[in-house]
């Protein structure tokens, strides 16, 4: 049954990104402007020459199944306004910076999640339980776009301890703390919240009373019994977190100055750069699809009752 769902679901990506890429193609047609479009007037002859030469002289119904043709093709076009540049170029040199960035935060959110969930479930109802979810619980009300000034103001500005913008390369530590911990912290709460949650029910499940009867250690109760079973929730909730923390450092980069995916999808969506847009959104579609399913694997893995049943 697992299984079978998880080839459904693989069957069915190509479609969700068909539709994906049709209600994009549509909307940034329809936004005001046009890639060609600044504040100094084009000679009438240059703006006809240019729309040739990129097709926007066809009908919308023509450039869409242009645009299809070229995407069976695996060709996703030049960027409009960086000439002789092609969107692959453009995804390939900006993509590895969010994803590393990405899943260095990822990596952060992970270890300081789950310990403070963990700390939290076992030390129940004492006051560095209920410390660590008032931290958690503002993790979560603060925006990233809150947090990034803020780290960067102290740190940066107050202290002078951190660099508050800039992009030296995963080579360079200092560059990346802030924009690291920045991206990081509102997942770490949520998942200090999610590991909470499923250890306390895990914690009252009988055969963890039997391990306990049988006079294992407190420790050991919870690294043998308790802690794979409390990390179920956090293991679903790993696929869009990760597509999350990559389609939301749009912000931090934009904050820090980093030259990711993020800002320079913000950047095409502004100057009407239909092309990168169009390939942007893919990736980011092909992410999701993939990080979700990657998550449900993993859960199937994690949880014998699942397994079983499929």
């Amino acid at each position: 049954m697992v299984l079978r769902s998880l080839l459904r679901r693989l069957l069915l990506a190509p479609l969700v990104l068909l539709v994906l890429a049709s209600i994009t193609f549509v909307l940034i047609r329809l936004a005001p402007g046009g890639p060609f479009d600044d504040e100094r007037s084009t000679d009438a002859a240059v703006e006809q020459a240019l729309a040739a030469q990129y097709h926007l002289d066809e009908s919308l119904g023509r450039q869409y199944l242009r645009f299809l043709g070229d995407l069976v093709q695996g060709d996703l076009g030049p960027s409009f306004r960086s000439p002789g540049e092609t969107v692959v170029a453009k995804i390939a040199r900006h993509l590895p910076v969010s994803m590393g960035l990405g899943l260095l935060a990822l990596l952060v959110a992970v270890l300081a999640g789950v310990s403070a969930g963990t700390i939290a479930a076992v030390r129940r109802n004492s006051a560095l339980d209920h410390g660590t979810m008032v931290v958690a619980m503002t993790g979560l009300a603060l925006p990233t776009f809150v947090i990034g000034p803020i780290l960067a103001l102290v740190f940066g500005q107050w202290w002078g301890w951190l660099p508050v913008a800039g992009w030296q390369g995963f080579d360079a530590p200092r560059y990346l703390l802030l924009p690291v911990i920045t991206l990081a912290l509102p997942f770490a709460a949520r998942i200090a919240r999610l590991t909470r949650a499923g250890m306390l029910e895990v914690l009252s499940a009988d055969h963890v009373r039997t391990a306990r009867a049988k006079g294992l250690s407190g420790r050991m109760v919870v690294w043998r019994h308790v802690l794979r079973g409390g990390l179920l929730p956090v293991i679903s909730y790993l696929g869009p977190a990760t597509a999350d923390i990559l389609t939301g450092s749009v912000v931090v980069e934009a904050v820090f100055a980093i030259p990711g995916i993020g800002q320079e999808f913000v950047q095409s969506a502004l100057s009407r750069d239909y092309t990168v847009v169009m390939g942007t959104v893919l990736v980011y579609g092909v992410l999701l699809i993939l990080f979700n399913m990657l998550s449900d694997i993993l859960f199937v893995l994690a949880d014998p009752r699942v397994r079983n049943r499929g």
